[in-house]
Order: C-alpha cells, then structure tokens, then sequence
C-alpha cells in the first residue's frame, strides 16, 4: 500500500470513532483508503482484510470484527513502511481471551492506567478483563462502620466508567469477588471474627495461619458475601461474576472438621458452592469459579452444578493442565485454563517459567476444548513488580489464544519491540525475556518465587536463618501444590549450588548497560525504561543482601543503593497507582537498610575508637 491507512470518522462502523481516537488517533485524516463491508455471514469476531496498492477493504459481520481488523491494519502499518498487497481472513482460536489483574495486595491502579490496560487488551486482541478484588479495594458502601478501609478504592463510580469504556472497546468487564478464602481483611474486623472457619488460626509446620476462611455453614457467612455482591454486581453490565472460592487454606480444620472427616471435605465445600450459586444466579448472574480445591476430589466436579464456568489455574511448568483440562472435558464442564505471568514474587518475571507455563496452557485448551484462557498477574507480597514486566507473558498468551500456533521466542521479542514500546531495534523486548532470567544462575530454581525475591521476604538475619527460611519455602509447597510439582522443586533444592553473586552481578550490570541503547517511542517509554531499571536495581539489592548474610561481602554502600531504589519505587509507584499500599511495599526494603546503615554507623565508631 503505497501510502499509510487513512480514514474519516464519519465513515466507520457505528461505535468505533470514539475508541478509535485512543487505540490509533493518527490514522484520522481528511481523505480516507479504509472501505468497511458488513457481511452477516462471518462470525462476530471474524474479519477479513484486502490491501491493495491504493486501499483497504475489510469485510465483517459485527463492531468487534471491524475493531480487530483494525488492529491487525494499525500493526501492518507499525511493521512495515510500506504496508504489502496482502489478505487476511481470521478469527479466534478460543472464544474467550481473558487478563486477570490483581488490584488487591496493596497496588490499586487510577482508572487512567486501566484505561491503558484496556486499550492494550484490545490491540492484542483480549476481549476480557477481570480485576480481582478482596479486601477493601472496592468501595462497598453498604458497609458504613468500614470507611476508614476504602482508602483509594476503586467506587462504583470508578467501575462504572471503566465498564463502559470497556463496552466501546468489545471488552467484557467481568466482577471478581472471593467470597470463601482470602477474607482476612473482613475476619480480622471484631464484628466479623465469629464468622472464620477457625477464628484464632490455623497452626502448620510451626506456623500460624490468621483465619482467611469463612464457616461456609455459618448462615452470616453468604448473608456477608451477599452483601458485597448487592454493592458491587449493579457496577457492571457483564452477566459473569467470578466468585474465586480458591485457597480456603483452613476449611475443614476448625468449625467443619467433624463433618469433614465424617462426610468429606468436598462435601462442606460443594454445599456452600451450591448456596453461593443460587444466591448468583437469583441475582442473573452466571457463576465462574476456580478450580483448585475441585481437582482434588474425585466426584466434586460430576456433582456440582452444571452451569459453573470452572477457572483451572497453574502457574508451574510442571502443573498438570493437561490432566485436569481432560477431566473437565470429559465431565462436559465449560472451563477456563488460567496461566499466569509470573511475575510476582520475583521482581522481573522468571521467563522460563512463564513461556512454558503459558505454552502447555494453551496446547492444553485447544486439545481439550476449553471455552476460555485467562492469563492471571497476581500481586503476592507488595506487588514489587512493574507493569512492564507483565508484557513477556501478556502478549505470548494472547497470541495463544487467538492462534494456538506460538510464537517463537525471536517472534515474541520482535512483537514487544514493536508493538508494545514501538522501538525501532529489539532492545527492549529481548531485555524483558532477559529480566527473567536471572533466577537461572541463582542456588536453585523454585517455580514461583526467585532466591533474590525470598531474600527480601525474610529480611535480615544469619547464615542459619536464611537457609531455614528456604527451606521452609521449599517444605510448604507440600501444602499447597501436587507431587509433580513439589518433588521437582524438592530435587533442585537438594542439588543446589553455592551462590555465585559475581555472576549474577556482572548478568544484572550487563542489562543495565544494554537499556541505555533503548529508543521506545510508545507514549510512557520514558517511564518504562526506568521501571525496567528499577526492577533490575531490587534484583541486584537483594542479591547482594543475600551474599551479606552468607558472608560473601561486606555490604559496603548498599544501603545507600537500597535508599536510592525506594525513591525511584515511590515516584514509580505513583505514575501508573493509587497511594494506598506504597508504604507496605517498601517495608522489607526500609528495614533492611536501617539495619545496614546501624551496623556501618557503629563500625565508624569503633574504627573512631581504635584510632
């Protein structure tokens, strides 16, 4: 095409000027080369596109496929100079192309940076978001006595806007609400105490659990989640309500452990599974729920209501998707395989990880006939991650599930570089790969979590105590995960190495000096350049704690480099979020660099002494 696509507002398809002017606000011109054809008999979201020397013609049946071929025009156009003759017929692998965003462990975005996230979703194709709410990250205001909680909330008002911005993009805003585990921000509220499965907590390995869980036998328990439903379900004009119910870590060991283990944990749980989903649909909603406590029964999935969307999650390589997407297959369930990003927990991804997590996922959807993927960014333990580091795995699964052909890692970076950052070079996407990839010259390799990452969490302390608080990591995952899971993680932590921090020193400082020759021209570049570099300097930091406390190194001068990167987070933070939780992010990072300034404090005192 021998100039660049050009149109008029007034000639698009009805609804799609007002996104357009977001999604691609250069190609508005005064004379336009795009020609718009309905034609009923290709499926919603299909299209079909023809570019010739002179114009484009795209074919489709409703506003989404007219929106994708736009999509896939506006790369062309970013791709090429000169866009080739060319034509395209597509439509999607999988029916559901969902991203799951974590707004509940202390990062809260402003509804500029969903909107960003939403527009983002469109041009890769996603036609689904789901913001995970537990907590106090929604405004509930049918709870008066809790206002002190709302700081920076998203209001109703907030879910609304979003909602219809969504609708403009042919974007499904679906409400996410745990209503079982993941509830101790209500049960550690005194008027909410008594409805906990197990009010003072649960006791593993030596460790105290506080009460997530509520009694699902309690009556006040539904009437609590009912509640919350009523305020936050109006906001949205989706008809799926994703109730979680994951993780209910001490369900059946406090005030259901005699029925439990006279009747079967699964039993306490489908009960309230059942109550939950007529509460839904009475309200017109359908139910989508996780999958994780149901993959460990054998007759829960055959038992429980058909209607259920089940949202089987796995965020280890070695999770067993493909079995558990064959059982859902075969008990005729509509289901979901849910990757993840792994980004949390890990400052910058773990790569590997990620691609492979993501590559069985999708295999597995389309082998199996899932309805649905939904890539998950959760946000465990301060969301310390930058939104950067969640675009590796967020473009890779959205090509996955709109062609279950992956792409190839050159592809992957190519497709970053150019569409992501729009850089002319391939610096930034093969740096995002390689940000993750530094737990490879780490101790050992753990599926969730880097060595870099634990070290922060357990701050600091001795020799013996950091290796304690490995392996107790490592012991837990017994708790929470499958043999074919554990035994792996269990091995490499049996074979691991000693730490060799020069090398994964030398591996951060080359990435740093490879940012400098970045050239993003995508509008925040400026800004994600120095996440990139912020994200790499807490890699560094709490590698060098780690060789502190195994007494490789002195510490000479990192707690000023622990300073330094707390204010770059801060400003970081503020861009793209709301306050609330900014503080809570930085408090392992603020502890460690107190200690090391009192210990350089008192050895100039001593070394004042001795002189």
């Amino acid at each position: 095409m021998k100039q660049k696509p050009v149109f008029e507002a007034d000639a698009l398809p009805e609804g799609l000027a007002s996104p357009l002017r977001t999604l691609w606000p250069q190609a508005f011109g005064a004379k336009e080369n795009v020609g718009f054809c309905k034609i009923d008999t290709l499926a919603a979201e299909q299209y079909e596109l023809a570019v010739c020397a002179e114009s484009v013609t795209i074919r489709y049946a409703q506003k989404a496929g007219a929106l994708y071929a736009l999509m896939t025009l506006r790369q062309l156009s970013m791709a090429y100079a000169q866009i080739p003759c060319c034509r395209i017929e597509d439509y999607p692998g999988l029916r559901d192309r969902a991203f799951m965003l974590d707004i509940s462990r202390g990062k809260i975005p402003t509804v500029a940076s969903v909107k960003c996230l939403i527009d983002l979703l469109v041009q890769f194709k996603y036609n689904q978001l789901q913001l995970y709410i537990e907590g106090f990250s929604f405004e509930y205001r049918s709870f008066r006595a809790q206002k002190q909680n709302w700081e920076d909330a998203l209001t109703p008002e907030d879910i609304r806007e979003l909602d219809q911005y969504c609708l403009e993009r042919c974007v499904q805003l679906v409400p996410n609400q745990n209503s079982l585990g993941h509830m101790y921000a209500w049960l550690h509220l005194p008027e909410y105490t008594h409805l906990a499965e197990s009010p003072e907590g649960v006791k593993l390995k030596n460790v105290t659990l506080p009460p997530t869980t509520l009694d699902p036998a309690d009556p006040g328990s539904l009437q609590l989640v009912e509640r919350m439903m009523d305020d936050l379900l109006p906001c949205f004009t989706s008809k799926l309500f994703n109730v979680d119910m994951d993780e209910p870590f001490e369900l059946g060991m406090g005030k259901n452990k005699e029925r439990a283990q006279q009747e079967g944990l699964d039993v306490v749980y489908l009960d309230y599974v059942t109550r939950l989903r007529e509460a839904v649909c009475k309200r017109g909603y359908k139910m989508m729920m996780w999958g994780d406590v149901l993959s460990k029964s054998e007759r829960a999935i055959e038992q429980m209501a058909e209607d259920i969307i089940v949202l089987d999650w796995g965020y280890e390589a070695q999770h067993p998707v493909r079995r558990r997407a064959e059982r859902l297959h075969a008990a005729g369930r509509e289901f979901y395989l849910c990757p993840g990003t792994n980004t949390w927990s890990s400052f910058t991804g773990i790569t590997d990880n990620m691609l492979q997590c993501v590559s069985n996922a999708v295999q597995a959807a389309y082998d199996f006939g899932a309805q649905g993927l939904m890539l998950t960014d959760w946000g465990d333990s301060g969301h310390l991650q930058y939104w950067v580091f969640t675009m590796p795995g967020f473009v890779y699964a959205a090509c996955g599930a709109w062609n279950k052909a992956l792409p190839t890692r050159e592809e992957l970076t190519w497709a970053l570089s150019r569409f992501v950052f729009e850089e002319p070079t391939d610096v930034l996407g093969e740096l995002c790969l390689k940000a993750g990839e530094y737990s490879r010259l780490e101790e050992f390799l753990f599926p969730c979590r880097t060595n870099a990452f634990m070290t922060l969490q357990r701050g600091w302390t001795d020799k013996a105590g950091l290796e304690s608080a490995f392996k107790r990591m490592v012991d837990s995952m017994r708790f929470f995960v499958e043999p074919c899971v554990y035994l792996p993680c269990e091995e490499e932590y049996a074979n691991r190495r000693e730490m060799n921090e020069p090398k994964i020193l030398a591996f951060i400082d080359a990435l740093l000096a490879e940012l400098k020759k970045a050239r993003p021209q995508c509008g925040d570049g400026e800004l994600v350049c120095d996440e990139i570099a912020n994200g790499l300097q807490m890699v560094r930091a709490t590698t060098r704690l780690r060789a502190c406390i195994l007494g490789l190194e002195d510490g000479d001068g990192l707690a000023n480099e622990i300073d330094s990167l707390c204010e770059a987070h801060e400003r970081l933070w503020m861009a793209r979020n709301r306050t609330s939780g900014l503080k809570e992010s930085l408090e392992g990072f603020r502890a460690v660099a107190q200690i090391l300034h009192e210990r350089a404090d008192g050895q100039e005192k001593m070394d004042g002494k001795s002189v």
